[in-house]
């Protein structure tokens, strides 16, 4: 039978919700296929006609579709690794219904409703597999359909990922010392999830801008992530993983910059050999912290000690030059060795203590090489300077030629008492030195060389020197009396006094070799005068004054008034031998009587008549006096020089001897 076509028309087809299309394939035999895709379960009314006679009309009914979506990503899931889950549609294709990838339609929302980029594959056994990675925590929400009926519609829960941080640097750090943290994502390693450095952003910012940070990937899972602060203070961290935070509101104290005494170094002139007293030296101290980089900043409290000689402490300088730097700067006055120590917070420095040996120039002087001699260290007495030579040399032991060295003598009595001393500078390279002791015994002398800071000093060669010390002579505990000081002078005689010497408590010296002076000043002038040593301690002074009047007595010992010198004496005009004359002359005359006995009464009467070259003398020049015992006492005077007579009468009878004659020489009378 020939086959024919007659025009069919397409089923009415209505699903639960409205109408299906169909599809009417001619067979060319007479035969059409309809075919159609029920999308939803439920009762399909099919109505068929051709040539617009109906020719069915029949409900099907259509059950569940047996394609359906199961697997671990409709579930749960966990940031930022990939999950997957199964569309399976092995009915339609072991039925001969073609499926393929498209026939898959499957959407993914973040919990903000960002939708995510998802994977499938034709499994080519009817199932396809989706994947898809979930970045953000929180529910998804996944809807899948099959030739567009809905198979699945989940609300999966995202966990958030496994990732940790630890380390020094999360906890603390320190300005401009490298440290580190690391970024512990071994849950996803073992997911089989292998973030790329790249994938994380640190962000790490400190008071006044961001730190960088590099990230090294372990292999292991971990990340160790380094950085370096340039400033102290509060720094944040955040980071995140593909643009999602993950280690958020870390806050790392980072302290000040810290110095490491135990890598800080030091170097320059001042702690190397070469230094020479009274020049300044310096060196520098270099700050660095505990990694051994170099500090950019001061402020460390860094103690500098510089130790001479004899333990004497050396004045330093210590200047922060505010970068890291310190210049320290002393001068050495001391020669020998010194120890310079630099400490921060009590812990040395590399390198601290140095030792150095500081020496002398050829221009200083060296006290170990000095000449000091001379009578004043041998021996003296109270009474005289102790007197000395200084003679100033180099470390060579030349002799320097010029002065101003700073050489000092301190001399101390048996008592521990100072005794002065005086030091003359010649300008030479020499220097005299002199004290004056006060008591007796050994005295200790001290010649030393004083350093620019005069706390400290050098004992010049074989100081200090103990002189013995006699008693001496003092002058102002010394005696002088006699009459040439305390009687009567006069300006016919000499005048004669006496010197006791004796020491300062008074004790007579006993012996002599005292050079006392003595100088007489009257109102003419000097009167030479004599000193006598007896050789006991005594002297004899003998002086002549010529004029009367106020004399002036000075008695010195070494230029010092002995005892109450000088004394004022009121010399007296004596009588002149050949100015003085008999202005009178006397006798006696014994009465007696006839029986030649002596008369034991007077109230006789003499006559006495003196005659001379002028004739007969006046009676006012004679002058008789009855002593009322029988004797009578006759004064007279001869008026002018020359011949004279006289004559005693008693009853106008010359007495026995009478007359008599008597001359009187010429002169100024």
């Amino acid at each position: 039978m020939e086959s024919m076509s007659l025009p069919m028309t397409s089923p009415f087809k209505s699903g639960p919700r409205g109408p299906v299309e169909a599809a009417v394939n001619d067979n060319g035999d007479g035969t059409f296929t309809v075919a159609y895709t029920p999308q939803e379960v439920g009762r399909y009314p099919v109505a068929a006609s051709i040539l617009g006679q109906p020719i069915t009309n029949v409900s099907v009914p259509v059950n569940k579709t047996s394609v359906s979506a199961y697997g671990p990503g409709l579930e749960k899931a966990s940031q930022f690794v990939p999950a997957d889950f199964t569309v399976d549609a092995k009915t339609l294709f072991e039925n001969g219904i073609p499926v393929d990838e498209s026939d898959v339609e499957t959407q993914i929302l973040g919990p903000n409703g960002t939708p995510l980029e998802l994977t499938k594959k034709d499994n080519k056994d009817g199932t396809f597999t989706v994947g898809y990675t979930p970045n953000d925590v929180g529910r998804h929400s996944i809807n899948v359909a099959f030739k567009g009926v809905p198979i699945a519609n989940k609300s999966v829960p995202v966990g958030k990922a496994g990732i940790s941080a630890s380390g020094d640097g999360l906890d603390k750090a320190e300005q401009y010392i490298p440290t580190s943290f690391d970024i512990d994502a071994t849950d996803l390693k073992n997911q089989g999830v292998r973030p790329d450095p790249s994938d994380f952003n640190i962000a790490l910012v400190g008071p006044t801008g961001e730190v960088p940070v590099n990230i090294v990937d372990n292999k292991d899972g971990t990340y160790t992530c380094n950085y370096t602060p340039q400033e102290p203070g509060r720094h944040k961290l955040d980071v995140a993983l593909k643009g999602r935070p993950v280690l958020n509101n870390y806050s790392i104290p980072v302290s000040k910059a810290a110095t490491d005494p135990t890598k800080c170094t030091a170097f320059g002139p001042g702690i190397e050999p070469g230094n020479v007293i009274n020049k300044p030296t310096h060196f520098t101290i270099q700050a660095k912290n505990k990694i051994g980089d170099n500090m950019k900043v001061g402020g460390d409290p860094f103690k500098v000690s510089v130790t001479g000689p004899y333990n004497t402490e050396v004045e330093n300088k210590l200047t922060d030059n505010n970068n890291g730097t310190y210049h320290v700067e002393y001068e050495p006055t001391l020669a020998g060795p010194h120890k310079i120590e630099v400490l921060l917070n009590n812990v040395p420095i590399s390198g601290s203590p140095w030792n150095i040996e500081v020496e002398r120039s050829d221009t200083d002087p060296d006290p170990s090489k000095f000449d000091v001699f001379g009578p004043g260290l041998e021996g003296g007495d109270t009474a005289d300077p102790c007197i000395f030579t200084i003679v100033a040399k180099n470390s060579k032991g030349q002799q320097l030629t010029t002065g101003g060295h700073p050489i000092d003598v301190h001399v101390t009595d048996p008592q521990g008492n100072d005794i002065p001393a005086k030091l003359i500078d010649n300008h030479d390279g020499t220097y005299q030195a002199q004290y004056q002791p006060v008591d007796p015994g050994d005295h200790k002398v001290d010649v030393i060389l004083r350093t620019k800071f005069p706390l400290y000093y050098d004992h010049i060669k074989n100081s200090p020197y103990y002189v013995p010390i006699k008693p001496g002579t003092d002058a102002t505990h010394s005696l002088v009396w006699g009459p040439g000081i305390e009687g009567e002078v006069f300006d016919t005689k000499p005048a004669t006094f006496f010197i006791k010497a004796r020491d300062r408590y008074g004790n007579d010296m006993g012996h002599g070799g005292d050079p006392f002076e003595v100088q007489v000043v009257g109102p003419s002038g000097d009167v030479p005068a004599s000193v006598v040593d007896n050789d006991d301690g005594t002297y004899n002074v003998t002086y002549a004054p010529t004029d009367a009047g106020k004399h002036t007595v000075y008695v010195n010992l070494k230029n010092n008034a002995v005892a109450k010198s000088p004394y004022t004496v009121n010399v007296k005009e004596g009588a002149a031998h050949e100015n003085t004359f008999i202005e009178k002359f006397s006798f006696n005359v014994r009465t007696k009587t006839k029986s030649n006995n002596f008369k034991t009464v007077g109230g006789e009467t003499f006559n006495v008549i003196i005659n001379g070259p002028a004739g007969q003398v006046p009676a006012e020049f004679v002058d008789v006096h009855d002593l009322g015992n029988g004797i009578y006492n006759v004064n007279y005077s001869l008026p002018n020089p020359g011949d004279y007579k006289i004559s005693v009468k008693l009853n106008d009878h010359d007495i026995q001897g009478s007359p008599f004659s008597q001359s009187r020489p010429k002169g100024n009378f």
